[in-house]
């Protein structure tokens, strides 16, 4: 901003009356404010006033016509007739209007250099003057850490600018919602990492290769490929589309076959027999095989299957791509649940797996006992098709009359369709847990 040349301007001490500005400082000549004289001469104003912030006259603007509205030609912009001129000419006098004092409203003097140069909230105090409070020459809280002042919080000139408070309070809430969405971005990969869970120690420890035993292939929008037994491969669900895997059943038996998502994928399973029928399908896993997996939305299907080719079809729930670690594992130390009581232990952070036959008509009682202290047992029955049929927890106040412990599980199955049911027992709590099981048929 410019200094403006010598001449009489409005006092800044808020009299109504004119004061003459030297060019550099202003001076102690007054007078009337309708009426300035030439030039005076004498010596200049006592020390303390020179040409620094806020006590030149203004350069660039006058009196707004009302408070916190903008003057004619835009806000705070000088009336026509150039700088420091009346609407008539004449250079170095008042503006008709009072340029220079006041807005009606007693709302404060005009702005001195460097206090309009921001567009915003008319300047001054808001309102009518508070009594008991002391205020400068522009209408201005004393203290220079005042509302508005210069340097006060928001203010115009040095230290804040009010028009742009909005877009301080806007910048900031967008940080704020970028560090959460890292931080749960974060969160989510720390949590979906690691190496994927193994199958049940019935069966032989398995681990996902780096890649797949032979690279997908897509055709018709679907991935195909060749799922090995007992050697998890990776595989890429497209979106909107499955991934297609041969398998090949080497003999009779209780088979698992699983899915487990990245990154909280949600994942379904389904069995094709060699003439491309669905057998069986689920969408997540039963709740006794809950051990085995990071996530909730991860699929299992175990059934007992004949030998022969089948085709296992993998798909994300949502329809989104999805990359998957496939499995499948022939759990060869399955075996049919006995009518008298029999021993098993469960492996920690696993689960057992086992088979019952229900015939037509026929009701069973599956009832399995923990062996180990503070063993927490809970039971899933999965029918052929691969629906988990029933779950049981604890068995309650049916203790009572079944015996056992009220944390033990306790099923009774019936009007179910006849078939080979799979029975899985895990430990609430990921425990390993010795624990019996019997199957009583009626």
């Amino acid at each position: 901003m410019s200094t403006p040349p010598a001449g009489w301007f409005p006092d800044p001490d808020g009299q109504d009356r004119l004061r003459y500005w030297d060019g550099t400082a202003w001076t102690e000549h007054y007078a009337a404010s309708n009426e300035p004289p030439g030039a005076p001469s004498g010596p200049a104003a006592p020390g303390g006033y020179d040409a620094g912030y806020g006590t030149a006259p203004t350069t660039d603007f006058g009196a707004a016509p009302g408070y916190g509205q903008s003057a004619s030609g835009g806000y705070g912009q000088a009336p026509s007739g150039g700088y420091g001129q009346s609407a008539s000419g004449g250079y170095g006098q008042a503006p008709s209007g009072g340029y220079g004092q006041a807005p009606s409203g007693g709302y404060g003097a005009a702005p001195a250099p460097g206090w309009a140069d921001t567009a915003g909230t008319a300047y001054g105090v808001g309102g009518q003057q508070q009594p008991g409070q002391q205020y400068d020459a522009y209408g201005q809280p004393q203290g220079a850490a005042a509302y508005g002042g210069p340097g006060g919080p928001g203010g115009p000139g040095p230290g804040g600018s009010g028009g742009n408070r909005g877009l301080v309070i806007a910048l900031i809430a967008i940080g704020a919602v970028v560090v959460i969405v890292l931080a749960v971005l974060g969160i989510r990969l720390l949590t979906a990492g690691g190496d994927p869970t193994t199958l049940p120690t019935q069966q032989p420890t398995v681990q996902p290769t780096s890649d797949p035993t032979d690279p997908p292939t897509t055709g018709g929008g679907n991935a195909t490929g060749e799922l090995p037994l007992d050697s998890p491969v990776e595989v890429s669900v497209p979106a909107g589309a499955t991934f297609e895997a041969t398998f090949t059943i080497p003999e009779d038996g209780l088979y698992v076959i699983a899915a487990e998502g990245q990154d909280d994928a949600d994942t379904t399973l389904a069995l094709l027999d060699s003439s491309g029928s669905e057998i069986a399908a689920i969408d997540d896993h039963p709740s006794a095989a809950r051990n085995l997996f990071n996530s909730t939305y991860d699929s299992l299907l175990t059934g007992y299957y004949a030998a022969g080719d089948y085709t296992v079809v993998v798909a994300e729930y949502y329809g989104d791509a999805a990359d998957v670690t496939l499995s499948a594992t022939h759990v060869a130390e399955a075996v049919e649940i006995p009518t008298q009581s029999a021993q098993f232990s469960v492996p920690e952070g696993s689960a057992w797996f086992g088979w019952v036959t229900i015939a037509d008509g026929e009701s069973v009682t599956l009832d399995a006992r923990a062996t180990t202290d503070d063993g927490d047992l809970r039971m899933s029955l999965v029918a052929p098709d691969g629906d988990d049929v029933l779950d049981n927890d604890d068995r309650g106040s049916d203790a009572d009359t079944q015996g056992g412990d009220s944390y033990d599980p306790l099923i009774v199955a019936s009007d179910l369709p006849a078939g080979r049911y799979v029975v899985v027992i895990s430990d609430y709590n990921g425990a390993a847990a010795d624990a019996t099981i019997v199957a009583t048929h009626e």
